[in-house]
């Protein structure tokens, strides 16, 4: 698991890649997500197309993180999602859970 995060003018940019499982480092990533949400951040844009793998604790991570987002009024925006992730999320019936690109990848040629 990679992670890489940038904040800029209240816009919180996160690209995970890699194979996300539970472990006390993904536990300790999202608490910190979770907070920055809650110290004014705006904006989160979370890149997932280099995701391989997710666990069912990282769904959980992101129905949580979407629906932080919601109730604190930050834009939550997914421009790039994996082929393996968008199925995961049609096998867990949480498709609708985070906002893509219209099922597009950042080159917008459709679910990578």
């Amino acid at each position: 698991m990679r992670i890489h995060r940038k904040v800029s003018e209240g816009t919180l940019t996160v690209s995970v890649s890699g194979v996300l499982r539970a472990s006390p480092r993904s536990i300790e990533f999202f608490q910190q997500l979770i907070s920055s949400i809650s110290e004014g951040v705006r904006r989160v844009e979370l890149d997932l197309q280099q995701v391989l793998f997710i666990d069912s604790l990282w769904l959980g991570f992101l129905a949580t993180l979407s629906a932080q987002c919601r109730e604190r009024g930050v834009a939550l925006k997914v421009p790039a999602i994996s082929r393996q992730l968008l199925r995961a999320l049609d096998e867990a019936h949480m498709a609708q859970v985070l906002p893509t690109n219209g099922g597009k990848g950042a080159s917008g040629s459709g679910r990578k």
